[in-house]
């Protein structure tokens, strides 16, 4: 059984949006009240647009969970804030895995599932994979490939 996924440094990520976006509140809620210069129009809207962006942020973190059975391969995806964080997003029998790939974006990283369906048809899975380093992206390449050759032979 392997298990691999990204819960500390999520936290972590969780933990500095908050500080920043309480820090940014602050800052525009006391440069509103005292009204330093004649420009402070901008400083609020900087604070403003810097706290939206970090709201935003922070509710579109997911953690990240992989965990390959031999039999199953379950993938959950939970947002942080959510009341039922153990429902899993995707699960399948490891012979329907017929390929993936890691995509390296700009701030992203993501992994495709390539699987067969039912009806004998391929889906694209594509599933977001922040805050992995870089040993535990290869764990979950070899576990993929691993699983995808034991079928193939």
């Amino acid at each position: 059984m392997k298990k691999i996924n990204n819960k500390k440094i999520i936290d972590f990520y969780i933990k500095i949006l908050i500080v920043i976006l309480v820090l940014l509140t602050f800052l525009g809620i006391i440069i509103y009240m005292l009204k330093p210069a004649s420009f402070y129009h901008l400083f609020l809207m900087i604070c403003i647009t810097g706290s939206v962006v970090t709201f935003y942020t922070l509710l579109k973190l997911r953690f990240f969970e992989y965990e390959n059975s031999q039999q199953f391969i379950s993938i959950k995806q939970p947002y942080f804030w959510k009341l039922n964080p153990t429902v899993a997003s995707l699960e399948f029998p490891i012979d329907m895995l017929v390929g993936f790939s890691i995509r390296n974006g700009l701030f992203t990283t993501s992994l495709v599932l390539i699987i067969r369906s039912k009806e004998q048809k391929t889906k694209k899975l594509y599933c977001k994979i922040i805050g992995l380093n870089k040993e535990q992206i290869s764990e979950l390449k070899q576990s993929l490939q691993n699983a995808k050759e034991y079928f193939e032979n």
